[in-house]
């Protein structure tokens, strides 16, 4: 996943299709792997996670101080263990609260569904700025061009 890295200097990570299905990948993913990796990217701010088992990809990163931006895209509302998308990334910001480290900016882009407003309006009370994007504004999401835009957010806003 981040062997040979150079992890200093990393603000942004995105998993994509993660983990991939293999003999191989399945020996080594555990629930522990992907936080004990990440712990290795001191700078690492931003997590983007695109159609990934978010449950295991957020499993024990409540306590990764760095990270302060989340975005999920996800074509389901339920991951590969039926547990709700929206459930684990608001245990995921819970967590974070708790320890001290609340979530500044939160970004579920789910092109086919639409969240639960429920579920949207208890995640906007653990979250900073919470943005949902479904249906049509999602259809057309890119990562790429989610990437390139905050940088260029970043720089005209003079670092900040």
């Amino acid at each position: 996943m981040v062997e040979g890295i150079e992890t200093g200097p990393v603000e942004t990570l995105c998993f994509y299709h993660y983990p991939v299905h293999t003999s191989h990948s399945l020996s080594r993913v555990t629930l522990k792997y992907i936080p004990r990796r990440l712990r290795k990217f001191q700078n690492l701010k931003t997590l983007i996670l695109v159609d990934c088992d978010v449950t295991l990809c957020l499993q024990g990163l409540s306590s990764c101080p760095t990270i302060d931006t989340l975005v999920v895209h996800s074509v389901h509302l339920t991951g590969p263990s039926h547990v709700g998308v929206v459930c684990r990334v608001e245990e995921f910001a819970v967590s974070r609260k708790r320890a001290g480290y609340p979530l500044r900016a939160l970004t579920l882009v789910f092109p086919f569904v639409q969240p639960c407003p429920l579920e949207l309006e208890r995640l906007m009370s653990y979250v900073g700025r919470v943005e949902i994007l479904g249906g049509g504004n999602a259809a057309c999401w890119d990562v790429d061009e989610y990437l390139l835009s905050a940088a260029t957010h970043e720089s005209s806003a003079g670092g900040l």
